[in-house]
């Protein structure tokens, strides 16, 4: 079995503009960079831990043999 991500979220579920007023930086961009990275980071991380994608993204099952029984995909 290979799972394979094809289409990435365009965005994340919380926008720069409220990471930055909850963070109380200032809106010049120079943090924008480091502000994204950590908030794709957190992302995956959730993402990973409760195994549920948090916002739209395209993958790909492949499967080696037809499966014998039923599956299911949540």
């Amino acid at each position: 079995m290979e799972l394979r991500l094809i289409t990435a979220p365009t965005a994340e579920p919380v926008s720069m503009s409220d990471v930055q007023a909850h963070l109380r930086v200032g809106v010049d961009g120079s943090e924008n960079a480091i502000i994204a990275a950590f908030l794709q980071a957190a992302r995956e991380a959730v993402e990973g831990y409760t195994e549920r994608a948090l916002m739209p993204q395209t993958w790909q099952l492949r499967l080696m043999d037809f499966p014998d029984g039923a599956i299911s995909i949540p």
